[in-house]
């Protein structure tokens, strides 16, 4: 999982200062301090709000349930 989450930080960079921190059996994801997702058993979720949540039902994307 490790080597994941590294991925994910440097792939994810441009965004801002991505960190993370070991959470309830998986991950959180950080951006500039704000949580913005989450990595549970190997599967990358993004944090979806009102304004954002449109753009991900549009290409079919499913909440973390």
């Amino acid at each position: 999982m490790t080597q994941y989450i590294e991925f994910l930080k440097e792939w994810m960079a441009p965004l801002g200062e991505i960190t993370s921190r070991a959470m309830f059996g998986g991950h959180c994801l950080y951006c500039d301090g704000g949580v913005f997702a989450i990595v549970a058993a190997g599967e990358l979720y993004l944090k979806v709000d009102s304004e954002n949540r449109p753009a991900y039902e549009a290409i079919g994307a499913q909440p973390f349930r």
